[in-house]
């Protein structure tokens, strides 16, 4: 697995860039890198003629540019935001980071030329970069990330977490025993599922139903339904009573009451979903 770079660079106005995988850090005194271009490309002509590139290290969520820039054809410059740097290479907007360098020494090897490179500016925000991985484009993610975005979930959608309670990144990593880096990452992740939102204050809980709901959307349920039971004669009369029984031991705000018709149509539920997967050739 490796990450993912557009190198890009000036020549007389004309303006290139590369989707690139190979590109490794050299020397930390002077700040140097190494990266490797084909030598038939016309983005490898134009980096050595400027003698000067920038590499923009991709964010996670920046895959069309990876693409972009993987593909020949049209100006992939057009319509995109970016700007010069200091050696003049074009610098793509909303990456995750970028190194602008200027060639120093070149090698020959096979099919590709070794350019390496000083470190001449670079900045860095806040994200996760873009991984390469057999073929296909995909997202780092450490176990610790993982682990306290899944808890921190839990805590939200079965309402540990009070709905509008402002999530304290110091607070959550001491009651998650994980470190405020992967809280950082499990809000951020919650927020583009609407679990969690951001305001002045910072994260904050969701505090209707409607995140709720979409998560429960998600799962395809009614799409599972479906497919597994596709005839009438599938519901027993058994399961419309239940529902009539449900509604009438609200009606009385008989909680024992609802709390026996719930666990008696579940159980009844089950039987019919599992008849239905085995029938149709799978099993629980």
């Amino acid at each position: 697995m490796s990450g993912v770079v557009v190198i890009t660079a000036t020549h007389q106005g004309e303006r290139r860039g590369m989707t690139v995988s190979a590109v490794a850090s050299l020397s930390l005194d002077p700040p140097m890198i190494v990266t490797c271009l084909n030598a038939a490309s016309a983005t490898q002509e134009v980096v050595r003629r400027a003698g000067a590139f920038a590499v923009n290290i991709l964010a996670e969520d920046q895959e069309h540019l990876a693409g972009l820039f993987a593909r020949p054809g049209a100006d992939p410059f057009l319509d995109l935001p970016c700007e010069p740097g200091i050696t003049g290479a074009p610098i793509l907007a909303g990456t995750l980071a970028v190194l602008e360098c200027q060639i120093v020494q070149e090698v020959r090897g096979g099919s590709h030329r070794v350019l390496l490179a000083n470190v001449v500016r670079a900045s860095a925000g806040e994200g996760s970069p873009l991984a390469y991985f057999r073929g296909r484009f995909g997202r780092i993610e450490l176990i610790q990330d993982a682990e306290a975005y899944q808890r921190l979930r839990d805590l939200i959608v079965t309402r540990q977490v009070s709905a509008d309670e402002r999530l304290d990144v110091e607070r959550l990593a001491g009651q998650l025993k994980s470190s405020p880096s992967a809280v950082q990452y499990a809000l951020t992740r919650l927020v583009t599922e609407n679990l969690v939102i951001r305001e002045d204050r910072g994260h904050v809980a969701t505090a209707g139903v409607d995140a709720l709901s979409a998560v429960y959307e998600q799962l395809s349920i009614a799409d599972l339904i479906s497919r597994a039971l596709r005839t009438q004669d599938e519901i027993e009369d058994t399961l419309a009573r239940e529902h009539l029984d449900l509604v009438q031991a609200y009606e009385r705000a008989d909680r024992d009451g609802v709390r026996e018709v719930i666990i008696r149509h579940t159980a009844h539920a089950k039987q019919t979903q599992q008849r239905g997967i085995e029938r149709a050739g799978g099993q629980l």
